[in-house]
């Protein structure tokens, strides 16, 4: 059962997908947020919430949450990863360089952080 009070992050999460399916974007980033307000050590909500966020072409804040997620979950590639690509859409190539390359440190056979940071070398050629 989900708890109303607000303190259940994983009926918290429940909703915000709920939300996305139903296109009600600014609902599930709420909900996503209180989620972190519960559970603010939880890496993968940080992930989600950054996850969502790209989605909405909202790249600073979606950069901002894959941080706090790798912060929270050392050599978590998925964040590294998602911080990555979000650097590289916002042209901070230096930056997307350094989690492309941190991607690598925590999974050395990640062929797309591999491809990644090839691509970002080449713009700063």
């Amino acid at each position: 059962a989900v708890r109303l009070d607000g303190s259940d992050s994983d009926g918290l999460l429940q909703l915000a997908r709920t939300y996305k399916r139903m296109e009600r974007a600014p609902d599930a980033t709420g909900a996503l947020r209180r989620a972190i307000a519960v559970r603010p050590d939880e890496a993968e909500l940080h992930q989600e919430l950054a996850l969502h966020l790209r989605d909405q072409h909202q790249l600073a804040q979606a950069l901002a949450a894959c941080r706090q997620a790798s912060a929270r979950k050392p050599g978590f590639v998925e964040a590294h990863l998602g911080a990555a690509g979000c650097a590289a859409e916002l042209d901070h190539t230096r930056d997307a360089v350094r989690e492309y390359e941190a991607a690598i440190a925590a999974a050395p056979g990640r062929a797309d952080a591999h491809r990644g940071l090839g691509a970002m070398r080449r713009r700063l050629d």
